[in-house]
């Protein structure tokens, strides 16, 4: 040994080990220390799993019987972590199956329909990604149903004889709880790195209050088409219905009940 590379090589008790992979030849004590040393960056964060490497040329240590344990301890590192990719890639695999038949279903938007398959085609989804996923096809779903509603309630009363007022009164309710329905679906479909928990609890707020302003405009349709009066009761029941439906406060089960 001529060369001084970690310093403690002229010791004149000095043992050496050399690494069978390059042949490279290091004094025992501080090459233990290389190989117990944690690996971090530049910044001071641990690094993924690897193999330690020679300290002269960054050949990988894979064969040395004297860090044997350590080696073992690495390849089965390696192990652990490979088997939790094949898993979450399986596991990926069946939610996007899940999710695709779940927007198959969704007929009434057809080009979100397309776009979320397409999002399900992608290689290496995170899982925020088929999280957001998930959560506009419940939302799609949610809305498609109103819009059945809608028009289920539409088809009940062209069925009956109306006037040219009571039929432009049926296309104007339509068409308004239409928009309302729209809008809540270009918000859903918005292109997002995530649904924050405040955005989820907002739209749920708003699709719920949005079937009620349905329930009430149908009812309401329905009430004017036909010239029905309530009674006074009543009335008071439907105006406050209506105040609580036009304001912006939360509502909740309570706040409906009559």
């Amino acid at each position: 040994m001529t060369e001084i590379f970690f310093g403690t090589e002229d010791d004149p008790n000095a043992r050496f080990v050399e690494l069978a992979d390059c042949g490279h030849v290091f004094e025992v004590e501080a090459m233990d220390q290389w190989m117990d040393q944690a690996e971090t960056t530049s910044d001071g964060k641990p690094v993924n799993v690897q193999l330690k490497l020679c300290p002269k040329c960054n050949t990988p240590i894979r064969t040395c019987l004297r860090y044997g344990n350590i080696i073992k301890k690495i390849l089965a590192d390696f192990e652990r972590i490979k088997q939790k990719v094949l898993l979450d890639k399986v596991r990926r695999e069946q939610e996007t199956a899940r999710l695709r038949l779940r927007v198959e279903k969704i007929d009434e938007f057809p080009d979100d329909k397309k776009d979320i398959i397409k999002t399900l085609k992608f290689k290496n989804l995170t899982d925020e990604q088929v999280n957001v996923v998930e959560n506009q096809i419940s939302f799609l779903t949610f809305l498609q149903q109103l819009k059945v509603e809608i028009g289920k309630a539409e088809e009940a009363e062209q069925a009956r004889p109306k006037t040219y007022e009571s039929r432009l009164l049926l296309q104007e309710t339509k068409d308004d709880l239409d928009s309302k329905v729209e809008q809540l679906r270009k918000r859903v479909m918005r292109i997002r790195a995530r649904f924050s928990d405040q955005e989820l609890e907002e739209l749920n707020e708003e699709m719920y209050r949005t079937q009620l302003v349905i329930d009430f405009r149908m009812l309401k349709m329905q009430l004017d088409i036909r010239a029905l009066r309530l009674g006074s009761m009543d009335t008071v029941k439907v105006d406050r219905l209506k105040r609580e439906l036009d304001s912006d406060k939360p509502i909740g089960k309570r706040t409906v009940s009559v």
